[in-house]
């Protein structure tokens, strides 16, 4: 399989699913729809689902690249309303919603781009999209917003088979699933798997397929990695077929502008033309005053 995910969790996620089976995801902090995705290698083999991304740029790409999802920009979380999200611009992979952390990043060199994002909780996401279909699994990737997160979740109701959840401080290796494990095990899920960067849970109905969590990724996971895949015709490496579809639309685009200002160009040159035959009647009209009155002035003077 093509791998797209940063530490291979599509990969143990795919081995709890018969090869050919289309089911559905809950992606919460989507990201980008290529990049880093866990989601990726399922879309692209008939599995569709729900993004919730809350940085409007990835949003675009998301819209863009994974037209048969359903995309809702949202931070996830109990309170209601609207939050202020922090966009790391540099490293958006990092954005929170936690000012605190945005803060420290800013201090660390970071670009920071704030934006107003509403605000859902998560299940209401499901209950709009999840009602009538069980979601496989579950990915959660917010930045120090999980607590808030699973708090609001209904865990009677909507029970993914799987979650996998990051696990670390931000751009650390120290543990920090302490402060939310516990809502997650409360309502019927088991760790079964870490992997230094993310935690793997299963529901207590499933607890049979952590069989397939002995072994980390490995060989007979016939994984490559989505930067080094070749195409067959041209032998050439690539990241993913994306690209050549967004340059596509923007030489499309562009030639659109270029037909618009075009267009305009023509536009502005008649609106110029018949300023000057504007401008020349005129002129012409107040000459033929000027003998009208001298005429009359004449005629007069008889």
């Amino acid at each position: 399989m093509i791998s797209y995910a940063q530490n291979f969790e599509d990969v143990m996620l795919a081995r709890l699913f018969p090869s050919g089976y289309r089911g559905a995801y809950l992606d919460i902090g989507a990201a980008d729809p290529v990049y880093l995705s866990v989601t990726k290698h399922f879309y692209d083999h008939g599995w569709r689902g729900v993004n919730v991304e809350p940085l409007p740029r990835c949003q675009r790409r998301l819209s863009l690249l994974r037209p048969e999802d359903i995309n809702v920009q949202a931070v996830v979380g109990s309170a209601a309303g609207s939050c202020r999200f922090y966009e790391i611009a540099d490293y958006p992979e990092n954005s929170t919603a936690l000012e605190s952390l945005a803060r420290e990043l800013e201090k660390q060199g970071h670009a920071v781009k704030i934006h107003e994002i509403p605000i859902m909780r998560l299940d209401e996401i499901c209950a709009r999209h999840f009602d009538a279909r069980e979601i496989d699994f579950m990915k959660i990737d917010v930045e120090g917003g999980e607590t808030e997160l699973l708090l609001s979740g209904d865990w009677e109701r909507f029970r993914p088979r799987a979650l996998v959840m990051e696990a670390v401080e931000v751009n650390g290796r120290k543990r920090v699933s302490d402060e939310w494990e516990h809502i997650l095990t409360g309502n019927g899920y088991s760790r079964v798997w870490f992997d230094g960067l993310n935690d793997f849970f299963l529901r207590d109905e499933d607890i049979e397929l952590k069989k397939h969590f002995v072994l980390p990724p490995g060989a007979f996971d016939e994984i490559e990695t989505a930067r080094y895949v070749r195409k067959e015709v041209q032998g050439e490496v690539f990241f993913d077929d994306e690209g050549d579809l967004i340059q596509k639309l923007l030489n499309e685009r562009d030639a659109v502008d270029a037909d618009r200002h075009a267009k305009q160009a023509v536009i502005d040159r008649l609106i110029s033309e018949r300023d000057a035959i504007d401008a020349d009647r005129h002129a012409k009209q107040e000459v033929i005053d000027r003998l009208l009155q001298q005429t009359q002035q004449d005629n007069a003077e008889q």
